[in-house]
């Protein structure tokens, strides 16, 4: 029987922006993660990064020396956060490795008015010929307003809700003219999680199965709804991890703030007040590129720890221009008698 991958330590930050240089930050967050697993960089044998591009992910993981050293293997997966993560399960599932490392980042506060959704878009997707990313978030934002049944006081106090989670403060009103519930929220984050095979033995939270889905907007799909996408990779799920109604928390990380209530509407999001749903104050409040997902990943599996034995979570993790390329997470904690 294959051994299962366990989340055994976890290290994060948010900045709007960051004091220090992204590769300070990483070596920090990485020193925490390894910190709380028990093990040092020597004991890793894997590194696997999530970044915006390639060269990002070659280069800063190099100054922040978590990578290129010890001997260790070192994969860039710079087109998400669950992909990166199931490339680290999988290398335990499969016995490549037994230490894994999983780092993730991105400084999303230097786009301001420029947004790099754009190297994420599907060239074989047809979209209206000249559409930009910040185009077709605008249709789906729009289409999303009579689908989500709320109106913009209840979608602006969601905003609001998710900033006081994210960052204990109130959102900034924006200068935009796009109002802040189609906004993405832009800033710096980083997230490290250490992996091992799972055992009864050890305190930690299990990652029970994930599953991938990519959607785009073309004439034959004509759907914009990540509720529809979230569906389908939670139905892809095997057995019970496939059932929406076990799960003690669930985190959402989408591009837009309405994106990410229909993408938690599957699981009977109905009030900003649920504090099961996206406690960590979702990806839409804290938005550092590809990566973003892995804070939440890091937040539900401490949560869960705190939950004792059995508690389960899941995290959706949504990237692309318009959240298309959904992977669901499923995740148990598991705590040693």
């Amino acid at each position: 029987m294959k051994p299962g991958a366990m989340i055994v330590g976890c290290g994060c930050r948010l900045g709007q922006p960051f004091d220090d240089r992204m590769d300070v930050v990483i070596r920090q967050a990485v020193l925490t993660a390894l910190d709380e697993s028990g093990m040092s960089i020597q004991d890793i044998d894997s590194v696997v990064t999530v970044a915006g591009d390639t060269l990002d992910g070659l280069m800063v993981a190099s100054g922040a020396e978590v990578a290129g050293s010890y001997g260790r293997r070192y994969m860039n997966v710079p087109s998400s956060a669950g992909h990166g993560l199931a490339a680290a399960a999988t290398q335990i599932e499969s016995q490549g490795a037994e230490n894994v490392l999983l780092v993730g980042w991105g400084a999303a506060t230097r786009y301001g008015g420029f947004d790099p959704r754009r190297n994420q878009a599907d060239p074989f997707h047809a979209r209206p010929i000249g559409a930009s990313p910040a185009v077709v978030a605008a249709l789906q934002a729009n289409e999303l307003g009579v689908l989500s049944g709320l109106d913009e006081t209840a979608l602006r106090a969601y905003v609001q809700e998710m900033s006081m989670r994210a960052w204990g403060k109130a959102a900034a009103a924006g200068a935009s003219a796009v109002p802040d519930w189609a906004r993405t929220g832009f800033c710096d984050g980083v997230a490290a999680i250490v992996l091992r095979p799972a055992s009864d033995a050890r305190r930690g939270v299990r990652v029970r199965d994930f599953a991938s889905v990519s959607r785009g907007y073309s004439p034959e799909d004509d759907s914009l709804d990540p509720a529809k996408w979230v569906g389908e990779a939670v139905s892809a799920l095997s057995g019970a991890c496939a059932r929406k109604d076990t799960y003690a928390v669930v985190e959402a990380a989408a591009p837009t703030p309405i994106a990410e209530i229909r993408a938690l509407s599957p699981f009977g999001f109905k009030s900003m007040a649920q504090k099961e749903f996206n406690p960590s104050g979702g990806g839409a409040a804290a938005h550092f590129g590809q990566a973003t997902a892995l804070y939440g990943v890091a937040e539900t599996s401490r949560r869960l720890v705190a939950g004792g034995k059995g508690a389960q979570g899941l995290v959706v993790d949504l990237t692309g221009p318009l959240g298309q390329h959904v992977t669901a997470i499923s995740l148990q904690a598991e705590v040693a008698q």
